[in-house]
Order: C-alpha cells, then sequence, then structure tokens
C-alpha cells in the first residue's frame, strides 16, 4: 500500500509533467497550483518517512520547490502567457525530478 505520501508526490509529479507538456494551459497550470498545496503542507515535511534523515531533507527540498512553483503560478495570474509559462517550467521541471527521486526512495523503503 501507497505511504500518503508517496500518494501526494505521485500527484504533484503527474501534475509537474502536465505542466511541462502543455505550459500555456492555465487549466493545467491550475491544477498543478492546487496539487502542490499538499506538498507544503507542514506535515509532508514532518511525516513518518521524515524521520529517515535522507527522506527528511528530499521532504524539505520538495517543499520549498512546491512553493516557489506555486508563487510563479500564483505571479503568473497577472502576467503576460508567454513569460509566465516560461517563469514555472524550470522550477516545475526539478520539482518533478525532485519528485521521482522522493517516490523511488520511498518505494525502496517499503520494499527493503
Amino acid at each position: 500500500m501507497l505511504s500518503d505520501i508517496e500518494l501526494i508526490a505521485k500527484a504533484a509529479e503527474k501534475a509537474c509533467a502536465a505542466a511541462l507538456n502543455h505550459p500555456k494551459n492555465k487549466d493545467v497550470r491550475e491544477h498543478l497550483f492546487d496539487a502542490l498545496g499538499a506538498v507544503i503542507d507542514p506535515a509532508f515535511v514532518e511525516s513518518d518517512a521524515a524521520q529517515l534523515a535522507h527522506l527528511h531533507d528530499l521532504l524539505r527540498r520538495a517543499s520549498v520547490g512546491a512553493d516557489t512553483v506555486r508563487v510563479r503560478i500564483d505571479n503568473s495570474r497577472h502576467s503576460r502567457m508567454a513569460a509566465s509559462a516560461a517563469s514555472i517550467r524550470y522550477p516545475a521541471r526539478d520539482l518533478q525530478q525532485l519528485l521521482s527521486q522522493l517516490i523511488g526512495e520511498l518505494a525502496e523503503g517499503r520494499d527493503a
């Protein structure tokens, strides 16, 4: 069974991928904004998985990255479309990679 953290990370990773594949789609960006709400929740970082030092670091980095993407999405609501899509692309890509790493680490811990 997947942990809550793993479910949140997988949903956020998929939302990042969608935003990267459809950077100018406002609805996709809004979905990403909503999906990242759970990643910036303090409960995400303070979960049972955070008891392991290497996971705690990944959880904190994911939370910070998610906050960055959410701020950029919020700022894009008041900006030109091309500029807003570009400002989200790189942090969303970095966050997606970080979430993939976190998911892998969680899966390894579950299978061990």
